[in-house]
Parts: C-alpha cells; structure tokens; sequence
C-alpha cells in the first residue's frame, strides 16, 4: 500500500556487502552485552567481521578508567558487527 506521501522508489535500498561476504549467511546478535554503563569507544565498524572473543569496544569511566571489554560471542563462526 502507497500512501502517495513521499516519492516511490524503484527499488529499496541495500547496504552493499563487501565481496568476500556475497552468499554467506551471516548471523546478526544483539551481543555482546554489558552490565557496565559508561563511554563507550568501538574498535570494530559497523559492517566488519569479527571472530569469537575477538574484543568489539572498551568502556571507560568519566575519569578515563577501564571498566570493561566487551567482546565478540564465542561460538564456531565469526560475528558481522
């Protein structure tokens, strides 16, 4: 159904997958969790492949203290992020 409020496009956007991941079924997780609250710094991007345990951002206090690592689910197959 089109309301007529916005202009139809042909076709929907999608994100492009970088090569090396075309016909791969990749598994998406809200993880990995932490019960840490406080600046968050990300090491991996949004769009990079990462692999079990491999660390996806550092959290730090306001005074700049490490608080916690956060890391990649462990499992048999690598994580997109």
């Amino acid at each position: 159904m089109h309301l007529e409020m916005v202009k139809q496009v042909n076709e929907p956007f999608r994100f492009p997958v970088p090569e090396p991941y075309h016909g791969k079924i990749l598994t998406y997780s809200q993880e990995p969790l932490s019960s840490t609250s406080g600046i968050i710094r990300f090491i991996a991007k949004p769009g990079d492949l990462v692999h079990p345990g491999q660390p996806v951002a550092k959290i730090y206090s306001t005074f700049g203290k490490l608080l916690d690592g956060p890391c990649a689910p462990r499992g048999d197959r690598a994580w997109p992020f």
